[in-house]
């Protein structure tokens, strides 16, 4: 390399590139954290490719993103044609999907959250509770159990605490464990008068 040939890393100069970008109303490019700008006195500059020897004239993302992708496609494996750029320059990579376990775990600590947040609740006062049976038009049972309670302000708070199949029949006895199963759960079992 010759005295006359500056090299900047794109990382220390992408900053400087980026408010140049803003300032003129373009968007940056992923390529940037890829690439380090040659510039020399006398000729357009430069970017040559992070990965290898290949430079190529700045003049637009096209012929490098073809490159990086071609060339270089397991070391940008992460990377996908619907990432985007913030403007802070960190990459987005597009949303993933949950699997299963995860799914289901997001979910039981949801409900976990929830649950101890509407017992926290429930602690504040007295509690009125109703049930609601029916069959839906498939022949599956279901119960519905809400709890009523006043607020120190007189204001109504009403939750449902329990939406349950019912397996077997309408039975008392059937419907009196699915009912103490759901009070146990939301810690009113000790606060229940008949």
């Amino acid at each position: 390399m010759d005295d006359q040939t500056l090299v900047l890393p794109s990382t220390n100069n992408q900053q400087a590139e980026s408010e140049r970008l803003k300032k003129a109303g373009k968007q940056s490019s992923w390529i940037w954290k890829h690439t380090t700008l040659l510039q020399n006195k006398g000729q357009p500059d430069r970017y040559k490719c992070m990965h290898c020897e290949k430079t190529f004239v700045r003049s637009g993302t096209g012929v490098i993103s073809r490159h990086l992708k071609n060339k270089h496609n397991e070391k940008l494996r992460n990377l996908d044609t619907q990432s985007t750029l913030t403007k802070s320059g960190e990459l987005v990579l597009p949303f993933k999907p949950m699997g299963r376990i995860a799914v289901k775990d997001k979910l039981m600590s949801t409900f976990l959250a929830s649950r101890d947040k509407v017992i926290t609740i429930l602690k504040g006062g007295k509690v009125a509770l109703t049930t609601d049976l029916w069959t839906s038009p498939n022949k599956l049972a279901f119960m519905a159990i809400t709890a009523f309670l006043l607020s120190d302000k007189f204001e109504p708070i009403e939750a449902i605490i329990g939406f349950k199949q019912m397996l077997g029949e309408h039975s008392g006895i059937n419907i009196a464990n699915t009912f103490f199963d759901t009070i146990k759960l939301f810690e009113l079992q000790e606060r229940v008068k008949i």
